[in-house]
């Protein structure tokens, strides 16, 4: 399955077909429907007309009276993660924003916009707070560097472990920067197991040593990261950077 899906990659890539791509998965999309965010007593809890979460993936709010919040949970069973994707809190919202992030059991809140929103009081938990502040609208971050060193310090944290809730992660409509942030760690993690998959399948030799040799390592700003050499780095960087970069291009972000 993952060759299959590094070919289709692969030939999108060489046609530059992503826009084409998006759109396609755009109207597919309304083949979903998201009733309850259009009720009239849930539209000014969207922060936008046009983002609203579907019926079958929202985050219900429990022990209230209404349970609508914009906010999706998407799992990804093959990298274990699980996150929730929501929009910037409004004023009329920000205490559904932190009921969720209390019921779900949430470890952090990963901040993707610039505007800062504050948390309320209530019981006590300890709840992280990642901020990446220079990803604007309908653009992309500063360079590959900060964008990985970011999310590396989020995983550092632990917060991305499947023992505790799934993360939040938002910014200002929970879709565009949102959604690049947690497809990235994924494809990251799944990367990282098809490699050592393929380790724990490579045929013996006799010229081999008893014990496999580390790989060498880069580091982003003392987070280390297992490279080979200095050319994957740049690759990575490139990549990323282009990838951010087509997936911002096509994204509605607001």
């Amino acid at each position: 399955m993952s060759a299959a899906i590094e070919q289709e990659f692969q030939e999108i890539d060489a046609t530059n077909d992503w826009q084409a791509r998006y759109l396609e998965i755009r109207q597919k999309s309304s083949d979903y429907p998201h009733r309850v965010a259009k009720y009239p007593e849930n539209r000014n809890r969207n922060r936008y007309r046009d983002v609203s979460p579907y019926d079958h993936s929202r985050v219900k709010l429990q022990n209230t009276e209404n349970d609508y919040i914009n906010a999706s949970l998407v799992v990804i069973e093959e990298a274990q993660r699980y996150y929730i994707l929501t929009q910037g809190p409004l004023p009329n919202t920000c205490c559904h924003f932190w009921l969720m992030v209390w019921q779900q059991q949430t470890k952090a809140v990963v901040m993707l916009n610039r505007i800062v929103e504050k948390e309320s009081g209530g019981e006590s938990r300890m709840i992280s707070h990642f901020h990446y502040t220079t990803w604007p609208d309908f653009g992309v971050p500063e360079s590959p560097a900060s964008f990985l060193n970011f999310l590396f310090k989020v995983r550092e944290s632990g917060s991305l472990s499947p023992e505790h809730g799934p993360a939040v992660v938002h910014c200002s409509a929970g879709i565009g920067r949102s959604g690049t942030f947690s497809l990235v760690d994924t494809c990251l993690v799944l990367k990282r197991w098809k490699e050592l998959s393929k380790e724990d399948q490579a045929p013996s030799s006799e010229q081999s040593p008893p014990h496999p040799t580390k790989m060498p390592t880069e580091k982003y700003n003392g987070n280390s990261i297992g490279l080979e050499n200095k050319d994957q780095m740049e690759k990575i960087n490139a990549d990323l950077s282009t990838k951010v970069q087509d997936i911002t291009d096509g994204s509605i972000e607001k």
